[in-house]
């Protein structure tokens, strides 16, 4: 990804666009015409609109809010007191991981440029709008070269083209989070806090790990934030938030049993496993 920004030069190999070689192609048509969105994005503290239509001139509101749409934020941008006007301080950070993902995208696709680079960006964003996001994608395009990387299988399920890498030279992001994994259960501490800690690997990665993880927190205080549902199942007190609001608590059984805003989420993370799960095995 670096080479193909020509970050640095590359001195083997060779990389070509539309047939030209990357190194005979300026800069400067690389950064207008490469769009990238990375899984840490940087938000300037401006107003929602200004992160938005950073990079593309003078956008319109139409052109904005069909960006916002695309990358599904706008809805929780019209939540917000001062909507699109609103200042999400530097770097983001009055909003969650998702939301400043969901920003970085739309400012991607609101330049409507010809090449797109997803860095793990849909990683802090539950696999429903994950897939929302991506049918959004698809529709625009026809004209777009789109480069994905991700840990998220179901994520690359429709991608024409798939390159699966193992063992690289540098440890992945899914990669570094195992690590951390086992540093923090060396340190054997009485609490541990899991902040989205597998949100980088696959689901059968994460099936394989669930079990030693359950092992490891026995007899131990643990909190555990995580848009993959299957990550929580067994906690004992489940708190589900909205928009920054408690609105349900309960065991994973007793949600279910309500049929509420957990249930539904739940059932469709469910539903895409159970498809992605016959996918695979129909392709082995």
């Amino acid at each position: 990804m670096h080479l193909l920004l020509r970050l640095y030069d590359y001195c083997k190999g060779s990389i070509r666009i539309d047939g030209m070689e990357l190194k005979r192609i300026s800069r400067r048509w690389i950064r207008e015409n490469i769009g990238i969105v990375l899984q840490e994005p940087f938000l300037f503290s401006k107003s929602i609109r200004e992160n938005i239509g950073m990079g593309s001139g003078q956008p319109g509101e139409d052109q904005i809010l069909a960006a916002a749409r695309a990358a599904c934020v706008d809805q929780d941008i019209q939540e917000f007191e001062k909507g699109y006007d609103t200042i999400v301080g530097e770097r983001g950070v009055t909003l969650s991981g998702g939301q400043r993902q969901r920003i970085a995208i739309a400012r991607t696709i609101a330049r409507d440029v010809p090449i797109l680079i997803f860095d793990d960006s849909l990683s802090a964003v539950d696999t429903e709008t994950d897939a929302q996001i991506r049918k959004a994608l698809k529709e625009r395009r026809k004209n777009t070269t789109t480069i994905i990387i991700s840990h998220r299988i179901t994520t690359l399920s429709e991608a024409d083209q798939i390159l699966v890498l193992d063992r690289g030279s540098r440890l992945s992001t899914g990669q570094k989070q195992l690590v951390s994994f086992a540093r923090a259960i060396l340190s054997d501490p009485g609490m541990f806090i899991l902040d989205e800690a597998t949100s980088s690997v696959d689901t059968e990665t994460e099936h394989l790990i669930q079990d030693a993880l359950n092992k490891a927190l026995e007899g131990r205080t643990s909190f555990i934030i995580a848009h993959r549902l299957s990550t929580i199942r067994s906690a004992d007190r489940i708190l589900v938030i909205d928009n920054g609001r408690i609105i349900e608590e309960g065991t994973h059984k007793q949600l279910i049993r309500r049929k509420g805003y957990y249930y539904r989420l739940y059932t469709n993370q469910f539903m895409k496993e159970q498809k992605q799960d016959m996918f695979e095995k129909a392709g082995s």
